[in-house]
């Protein structure tokens, strides 16, 4: 089971705003440069966006245990995302990216 944090910034980065957890089987960790689109978990694809994000850095945090052994341990993973506008978003998604002047949008599907 993947599980990572969604850490959302400021466009350009900054300090983090809020996050939300993402855990599943099979999740897959954005990259740099994808989109995350957050849905309400009772709608269908094309209504009940609450929220979208494109991804500018993904984490993989380890410790290590005793310098001489060289053990490490995964500690977690962490994604931070820019909000970016979506045409199906939430007022309130609406009103995080009114408050950091975001001017990206996510792209049109070619659906």
């Amino acid at each position: 089971m993947n599980e990572f944090a969604i850490l959302v910034v400021p466009p350009g980065g900054g300090e983090t705003d809020y996050q939300i957890m993402v855990r599943g089987d099979g999740a897959h960790v954005p990259r740099p440069g994808e989109y995350i689109v957050v849905n309400e978990r009772t709608s269908t694809p094309t209504e009940g966006v609450v929220a979208a994000f494109k991804v500018r850095y993904a984490t993989t945090v380890v410790e290590v245990e005793g310098q001489d052994e060289g053990w490490t341990t995964f500690v977690g993973v962490s994604v931070e995302a820019e909000p970016v506008f979506h045409h199906a978003q939430s007022e309130s998604h609406r009103k995080v990216c009114e408050r950091y002047d975001v001017t990206e949008h996510y792209p049109p599907s070619g659906y």
